[in-house]
């Protein structure tokens, strides 16, 4: 059902299989005051548009160029005496395949889509899809070029988005008529919701029910349907065991199984161990980070220092809350072992100011970053990797 023209409460409903049309606006409630289904919110936008620029560094007339686009249109031109001239020869020739009622009129945006300032010709691509020009010299040309995407002008190809994946808030722009979403990229990213299957398209059904196998994707560009508060099916990274029902659900942010439901953060925690050699006078400690030192007094043995130095550490609530120290005095060494508690590096270095040390200071286990961010969901079913999992869904 579609927005009213009064902005009145609608009170229609749909029956059991029927599905709003993709790009329809409107809210709803699967029955339940507690359920939100916000259909009003989705548009996976294209982050970033193409802008080519081709510079002219150098012009020598007469000579025959063309710009081979997307290896299989060439597009022909002739230079002129002057780096402008032979600029606007380009935007002339340009505007034959990207110009009003041509080709390529919808490749590039309407306004300003080619044009010509000085000895810089600039493209403005219509999406974010990546496309190649290649300036194409006769032989013996003496001209030269520069020509590439800007830096801020780096295509991104818009985002297709399938059921049962998480999307998170867009903060970057404002739409008036949808709530701006995008993939989740970042574990500093807010999780919004996760796609619903209704009104979902494919290439081969135009509506679709639950049926996943049919591989229904939300359109880039297009409103989506995002449940925010609901029982819902995801799709699990990894194996979710009896054991995880109830747990909380993680967002992954990185690699192929973003948008997927996990059930940890991923990523490793940094430990790193030294061996404490005492000589009964002097302070043994460590500096973490760049952090005022922690020390104790030798004692009376490597062993009974290291222990010291251990339960100093603990006994620090701001120390403990960056890492958690233990020791391993199995051997012949006497190892202080700091397990840090995020997924950051961290430097980890003695503290000296005599002979007594912390030697042979290493990291066991290298730090690597979180893959997932946490969100207030939990988990209803078990499923094996990869496969549909119920999640009790909360927005965030």
């Amino acid at each position: 059902m579609g927005i009213s023209a009064n902005a009145s409460i609608q009170t229609d409903y749909f029956g059991v299989g029927q599905f709003p049309p993709p790009g329809a606006r409107w809210r709803s409630s699967s029955g339940s005051h507690a359920e939100q289904v916000d259909t009003a919110c989705g548009d996976m936008r294209v982050l970033n548009l193409g802008v080519f620029e081709i510079e002219v560094t150098a012009a020598t007339a007469a000579e025959d160029w063309s710009i081979l686009y997307d290896n299989s249109i060439s597009i022909p031109f002739v230079t002129a005496a002057t780096v402008n001239s032979t600029a606007s020869a380009i935007y002339t020739a340009l505007l034959k395949v990207f110009g009003t009622g041509k080709v390529l009129e919808s490749a590039v945006l309407a306004t300003d889509g080619v044009a010509v300032d000085g000895d810089t010709v600039t493209i403005q691509f219509a999406d974010g899809t990546a496309r190649t020009l290649e300036l194409v010299p006769p032989g013996g040309a003496a001209s030269t070029f520069t020509a590439d995407y800007t830096v801020a002008g780096t295509p991104s190809a818009p985002v297709d988005h399938k059921p049962g994946l998480w999307v998170c808030v867009d903060p970057t722009g404002f739409d008036p008529t949808v709530i701006r979403i995008k993939e989740p990229s970042a574990t500093s990213d807010r999780p919004y919701g996760i796609a619903v299957l209704e009104g979902a398209v494919s290439p081969d059904r135009p509506i679709l029910g639950p049926d996943v196998d049919q591989s229904p994707i939300w359109p880039a560009g297009e409103p989506m349907s995002v449940a925010r508060r609901m029982q819902i099916v995801g799709l699990a990274d990894g194996a979710i065991l009896a054991a995880d029902v109830g747990a909380p659900v993680f967002c992954v942010v990185t690699g192929a199984r973003k948008g997927y439901c996990a059930k940890a953060a991923g990523g490793v925690s940094q430990v790193t161990r030294g061996d404490v050699v005492f000589n009964g006078t002097d302070d043994v400690g460590l500096v973490v980070d760049g952090l005022a030192p922690v020390f104790v007094p030798s004692n009376t043995s490597d062993d009974q220092t290291a222990t010291d130095l251990r339960n100093k550490w603990n006994g620090l609530p701001q120390y403990l809350a960056i890492a958690t120290a233990s020791i391993d005095l199995s051997g012949a060494e006497s190892y202080i072992i700091l397990t840090f508690k995020d997924n950051a590096e961290h430097t980890v270095a003695s503290y000296t100011p005599a002979t007594a040390d912390v030697v042979s200071i290493t990291n066991t286990t290298e730090a690597s970053a979180a893959t997932a961010i946490a969100t207030k969901s939990t988990f209803l079913t078990p499923a094996a990797d990869g496969e549909r999992v119920a999640v009790n869904l909360f927005e965030g």
